[in-house]
């Protein structure tokens, strides 16, 4: 069976019932499955590849976060009936699975102990934001930058010998994107840890966090002082 990170608290029959109910689809690389503001409440859950969720106006895009294999978005829709919170786009050729809120429906009164672990996915996306808007107004981009960095390590790094590999696929505009910074900032930020040894970069892009705890440090203690005052 597909790792689904919502399935993880799930009894074994009620995740396979899941499962089956699912709509597949398979995009292509710069395909939407759904836009913002439009009225699709389906829920999502990324099988393989990657998928940008990003808000857009006047010819710009703001990219707010990269769902990845095992992860899923459009909860909110699907919970509260409103519409498409993001747009969502294909990174990569992906898979996805597609729930409808009739067969979500189903499946809840099939299995009344799942909606609890809805109730937790949601949660868990409130206090991203409520992390991401604490961080945006209270850290610098430096902190902000190396708060992103232990997390998306810890979510989807690889560690070998003490060293975090982050092969995140994403461009400085990027990544200033979804730390609500400029490129050129974050540029700065990214040569000042590699300067103290912090991380490394090769030609891809790709990061290697040498240093997780001061990057830990680096992201916490700037929130602490100026929240202090």
């Amino acid at each position: 069976m597909q790792k689904w990170r919502m399935l993880d608290a799930l009894p074994l029959d009620a995740s396979a019932d899941l499962t089956v109910r699912a709509q597949r689809l398979d995009l292509r690389a710069g395909e939407v499955v759904c836009r913002e503001g439009a009225d699709d409440r389906r829920l999502f859950v990324v099988e393989s590849g990657a998928v940008d969720l990003f808000h857009e106006g006047n010819g710009r895009r703001r990219l707010v976060h990269v769902a990845r294999s095992g992860e899923h978005f459009g909860e909110v829709a699907a919970l509260d009936g409103g519409h498409c919170a993001t747009t969502a786009e294909a990174r990569v050729a992906s898979r996805l699975a597609a729930f409808s809120p009739e067969a979500l429906g189903l499946w809840l009164a099939a299995h009344p102990q799942a909606a609890e672990v809805l109730l937790r996915a949601l949660s868990r996306r409130v206090k991203e934001l409520d992390d991401r808007v604490a961080t945006t107004v209270f850290d610098d981009v430096p902190g902000r930058l190396a708060r992103a960095l232990v997390r998306w390590g810890a979510q989807y790094g690889d560690v070998l010998e003490g060293s975090c590999y982050l092969r995140h696929g994403l461009t400085q505009a990027e990544l200033a994107s979804l730390i609500g910074a400029g490129r050129e900032s974050v540029n700065k930020a990214l040569r000042n840890f590699a300067a103290r040894g912090w991380i490394t970069q090769d030609v891809s892009g790709s990061l290697v966090l040498r240093r997780v705890d001061y990057l830990r440090r680096r992201g916490n203690l700037v929130a602490a002082a100026q929240r202090a005052r």
